[in-house]
C-alpha cells in the first residue's frame, strides 16, 4: 500500500468559540474531551496568572509557578517535546493525557499562593501544539504519512492504537502546525478557544478528518461556547 497523505495547508481554516469567564480549568477541558476524537494531545502547557477579583488582570505579577508542562511518556524518539520559552518550567510526564490527568494537574498549579493579597492564581492560557490524530485510510502498518510542504515531503511516524492507524506531529523537531492544533486564552470576562485546522483531510467535510472536526465544533456550541468568527471552509457560520 502507498504511504498515507495530505497537504500543509496552515491556518486555512480557523474556528474561534467564546465563552463567558468562570470555572476556567473546566471550561477548557469541554475543549480538550470534544476534540478529542480528533486529535488526542501529546503535550500541553498551561500558562497561569495573577487576577483581580474583578477578573482584571495583573499583568505586572506572576506566581511563582508560572509555567507547566503536561507531556505523554514515552513517545517515540522523533517526536521531541521542547519547554516552553518561560521560566522555571514546570514538566511532568505521565501514561496518558486524558480528562482526570489533566483536571489534577492543572489543580496542583492553581493550588499555589498569590503573590499579593487580593490576587487570585487563574488560567491565562492552555496549549495543545503536539498531536496523535487517527486517519481515515486503512493501513497495513509499514509505510508512514507524507505530508506535502512548501519545503517538500516530510515523512511523519504512524503508530497503530485500536485497530486504525494515527498520525504523530509535528516529528523531528520541525516548526510547523499538526492537523489540528488548539488553543484556550483567558480575558478580563471571556474564555476564547481558537481551533486552527491545517492538513487538507482536516478541511474536507467528505473526508471523517474533516467531518470530524465540524461535529467537534457543534459539540462546543451545544455547550454553550458562540462561534465568534466564520469558518468557511468547514460551513461554520454564527
Amino acid at each position: 500500500m502507498s504511504a498515507l497523505g495530505a497537504a500543509y495547508q496552515p491556518l486555512v481554516a480557523e474556528i474561534h468559540l467564546e465563552t463567558p469567564a468562570g470555572d476556567d480549568v473546566a471550561r477548557s477541558l469541554e475543549v480538550l474531551e470534544e476534540l478529542r476524537p480528533v486529535v488526542q494531545p501529546l503535550a500541553l502547557t498551561l500558562l497561569l496568572g495573577c487576577w483581580e477579583h474583578d477578573g482584571a488582570v495583573r499583568a505586572d505579577l506572576d506566581p511563582d509557578a508560572p509555567a507547566w508542562q503536561l507531556v505523554e511518556r514515552g513517545l517515540p524518539e522523533r517526536i521531541r517535546i521542547e519547554p516552553p520559552d518561560a521560566p522555571g518550567v514546570r514538566r511532568r510526564e505521565v501514561e496518558a493525557i486524558d480528562r482526570d490527568e489533566v483536571a489534577r494537574w492543572a489543580a496542583e498549579g492553581l493550588a499555589q499562593p498569590a503573590p499579593g493579597p487580593g490576587l487570585t492564581v487563574d488560567l491565562a492560557s492552555l496549549h495543545c501544539f503536539h498531536v496523535r490524530a487517527p486517519v481515515a485510510e486503512g493501513f497495513d502498518g509499514e509505510d508512514g504519512y507524507r505530508l506535502l510542504h512548501p519545503d517538500g515531503v516530510l515523512d511523519l511516524p504512524l503508530e497503530r492504537r485500536d485497530g486504525r492507524a494515527w498520525v504523530l506531529a509535528p516529528a523531528d523537531g520541525l516548526h510547523l502546525y499538526p492537523p489540528v492544533a488548539w488553543t484556550v486564552k483567558r480575558s478580563a470576562d471571556w474564555l476564547r478557544a481558537d481551533v486552527s485546522v491545517n492538513w487538507s483531510p482536516w478541511l474536507d467535510l467528505g473526508r471523517p478528518e474533516g467531518a470530524g472536526v465540524r461535529a467537534a465544533a457543534e459539540r462546543l456550541r451545544e455547550r454553550g461556547w458562540d462561534l465568534a468568527e466564520p469558518a468557511y471552509a468547514l460551513e461554520l457560520v454564527p
